[in-house]
């Protein structure tokens, strides 16, 4: 039989594995009857076919093999286009340097302040303002009352926890089991220390009570002459005279509350 070899040019042939030429070849193979491999290999790649021949027949083998394989595209560079430059903003007006300086947060590190350039001096300004005189004295008499009543406080409390130690030490040399022996009822024998333990105690507390009060009053006190001087001690350019300003501040206690009294003219 024959076998007609379809392949592309410049493929080589082999027949069974044994080389037949290039394609495309002068003339159809001449092969026994039986089985054939027909492979064509170009380029370091390979194809195969496999055909059946019968006696006095011919078949065609195609070797699916491209010579010629498709152009690779590679990509064009394109040039990039030019960026747009940033346009400036139109030049406006200076600042001026004191501006510029102005309304500036302070730095990590620095303290704001308050300027007193154009103001008073404090002490000349205190000297004719009651307000502020009336303000530095109640934060005088605040503080004075803070500190007096304050360690008053300390002792009273220093006393009643000596009372309650006794009490406890008595209550123990006598075998009772109660906690808190002062509690109602008063056990038999601790009827006085227990009435001056809930009197140091009593003290104690009101004490507290009035230093907080008087805490309090020298805070007001400072913050209303501070305030009163950021308002009223700018200079007008014109000397002005102030008529004559008078306060007494006195302080008030009383059973059930305690205070001070700001009077005067001003």
């Amino acid at each position: 039989g024959k076998v007609h070899v379809s392949a592309g040019a410049g493929v080589d042939l082999l027949l069974d594995g044994e080389p037949v030429g290039q394609a495309p070849l002068a003339e159809p193979l001449d092969v026994a009857p039986g089985t054939h491999t027909i492979e064509g290999r170009h380029a370091g790649r390979t194809a195969t076919t496999t055909v059946s021949v019968q006696m006095g027949k011919s078949v065609t083998a195609t070797i699916a093999l491209e010579t010629n394989p498709p152009a690779v595209a590679f990509p064009v560079p394109v040039a990039p286009m030019p960026s747009a430059s940033p346009v400036a903003p139109p030049p406006g007006p200076e600042t001026p340097p004191d501006v510029a300086s102005r309304d500036v947060a302070p730095l990590p590190g620095e303290e704001l302040q308050v300027s007193t350039a154009g103001r008073e001096n404090f002490f000349s300004w205190l000297g004719h303002n009651g307000v502020g005189l009336a303000g530095v004295g109640v934060a005088a008499i605040g503080l004075g009352v803070f500190a007096g009543f304050g360690l008053a406080a300390n002792k009273a409390s220093d006393n009643s926890e000596s009372v309650s130690d006794e009490i406890r030490a008595e209550g123990s040399r006598r075998n009772i089991s109660r906690s808190n022996l002062c509690a109602n009822p008063v056990e038999m024998g601790f009827e006085t220390a227990c009435r001056v333990l809930r009197d140091n105690r009593d003290v104690r507390d009101s004490d507290k009570m009035v230093a907080t009060v008087g805490l309090v009053a020298a805070g007001v006190g400072v913050a209303a002459t501070v305030t009163a001087y950021l308002v009223t001690s700018k200079n007008s350019g014109a000397a002005k005279v102030n008529p004559p300003s008078r306060a007494v501040v006195a302080p008030l206690f009383g059973v059930h509350e305690s205070g001070l009294a700001v009077v005067g003219a001003f």
